[in-house]
């Protein structure tokens, strides 16, 4: 769209697009092939998972697939569980993230680089690795913590269950939940300007309300595009709701496909520990639409079973 302007009796065309240069052209080859690297798979996935056919048979479209996707045991109270843990989580873990940060970036901490370092290195720790620690640590019957607690006689009532939905809770906000916001938000944080919260500190405000009042409306792009990738990023996990979430049978979010990758019997109990990821979901869907019943009774009848199998009697003289 341009826009004519009368200069001297000269027509002038202006565009509202900006100019076209080796950077602009540039940049706009790089965003498209971003984003058809990231959405042909998902529109694949998408087309995929209504076609009913089997493998190198034409393809046959339908909904099949979706209602025996949605109609599996548990699949709701799973969707809602994973919800729950996503709102709960980013509810505890946004107000101290956006604390620390502003700790961090605004105030004169000791050793604000040392704390952040240290939020980067909690970041890139492995999610399976530290789970199974805190594991060792908070697990009702063995844990290191209960043990020590029930030595003492104040204390010894107290018993923390880290196989439970504030147990993943608490793994998250110390894993990934908090470090994440922390590490993208502080360097926003930083190079804020800083004209605002001196007007409001003369103004006889204190340091929370400047806080409260200038700092965190001033930075609510930034914390929106980071409440947004920690939403993604708890999403795309589950290594933690499969060590802790299917231990004592709670439907919580557990991937289906960890378990059928390694061929574990899921039982009608076992069918409430589904994973409700939107991906995860898509996946099960396409599995779902691919799968016929008779390869299914034909591999389970050549599958052998662990418990018909016996070794040969030997006779000992």
């Amino acid at each position: 769209m341009s826009k004519t302007e009368f200069l001297n009796g000269r027509a002038l065309s202006r565009s509202w697009l900006p100019p076209l240069d080796g950077g602009t052209a540039l940049m706009t080859v790089l965003i498209g092939f971003m984003g058809f690297y990231v959405l042909y798979p998902l529109a694949l996935i998408v087309i995929n998972s209504f076609n009913t056919a089997t493998i190198a048979e034409p393809p046959v479209y339908g909904l099949t697939a979706w209602r025996e996707a949605f109609s599996e045991y548990g699949i709701w109270r799973s969707l809602w569980n994973s919800i729950k843990i996503g709102i709960v989580l980013q509810v505890l873990a946004l107000p101290f993230g956006i604390f620390i940060s502003w700790l961090l970036a605004r105030t004169n901490i000791l050793f604000p680089n040392a704390l952040e370092f240290g939020f980067w290195i909690s970041f890139f720790l492995p999610g399976l690795a530290t789970t199974f620690g805190r594991m060792l640590m908070l697990d009702p019957s063995t844990g290191l913590i209960n043990s020590w607690l029930r030595q003492m006689p104040v204390l010894s009532g107290l018993n923390f269950d880290i196989y439970s939905f504030w147990g993943i809770i608490w793994v998250h906000l110390v894993g990934n939940g908090i470090s994440t916001k922390v590490m993208l938000m502080t360097p926003a944080f930083r190079r804020m300007d800083a004209s605002m919260e001196e007007a409001s500190r003369m103004s006889g405000a204190s340091a929370l309300t400047t806080l409260i009042r200038i700092t965190v409306p001033a930075m609510t792009p930034v914390i929106i595009v980071v409440v947004l990738l920690s939403v993604i990023r708890i999403f795309s996990s589950f290594e933690i709701e499969l060590l802790l979430g299917v231990h004592h049978r709670t439907p919580l979010c557990v991937d289906p496909l960890a378990e059928s990758a390694h061929g574990v019997p899921v039982g009608d109990q076992r069918e409430g520990g589904k994973h409700a990821r939107t991906a995860c979901l898509v996946k099960e869907i396409q599995v779902l639409g691919r799968a016929r019943p008779d390869a299914q009774r034909v591999t389970q009848s050549v599958r052998p079973s662990v418990s018909t199998i016996t070794a040969p009697s030997r006779s000992v003289r």
